[in-house]
C-alpha cells in the first residue's frame, strides 16, 4: 500500500469485489465521501480483490458502478497476508476497510459495512 498512500491527508482504503453484494451498497456512500473530502483532508483508494487476471472486468464494474475513487487490484491470498501482518487480526473477506493517518500510520480497521456516523467520526478527529 506505500506507494499509493497519500501523504497529508487521512487516507480510507476499502477492500471490496465485484462479486461483493454488501459492497455494491457502500459505493454510493464511499464514493459522495471521496467527492466531499479530496480536495481537502481525506482521500479513498479501492482495492479489488478479483485478480489481477479480472483487470478488464473490474474496469468495467468500477464504470458500471460509477465509483468516484480510484482502486487498484490485488490477489485475495497476496493481500490477506499483508492485512493479517499490518492489523494482527485475520482478514475474514469485504468490504473491509483500513485507515491512515496524515503521517500513513494505521489508525483504523473494520471488517464489514461503514456508516455515514462513522465516516463522519473519522473527520471529526
Amino acid at each position: 500500500l506505500g506507494g499509493h498512500i497519500v501523504k497529508d491527508k487521512v487516507n480510507v482504503v476499502m477492500v471490496w469485489t465485484t462479486y461483493c453484494g454488501v459492497c455494491r451498497g457502500q459505493y454510493p456512500l464511499i464514493s459522495k465521501f471521496h467527492d466531499q473530502y479530496k480536495e481537502g483532508d481525506a482521500v479513498v483508494l479501492g482495492i479489488s480483490l478479483d485478480g489481477f487476471d479480472a483487470t478488464e472486468k473490474v474496469r468495467s464494474y468500477r464504470t458500471e458502478q460509477r465509483h468516484s475513487f480510484p482502486s487498484v487490484i490485488s490477489q485475495a491470498t497476496q493481500f490477506a497476508e499483508l492485512y493479517e501482518k499490518t492489523t494482527g487480526e485475520e482478514f475474514t473477506g469485504t468490504p473491509t476497510y483500513l485507515v491512515f493517518n496524515k503521517e500513513g500510520g494505521l489508525i483504523a480497521y473494520l471488517d464489514g459495512p461503514i456508516s455515514q456516523n462513522g465516516l463522519d467520526k473519522l473527520m471529526a478527529n
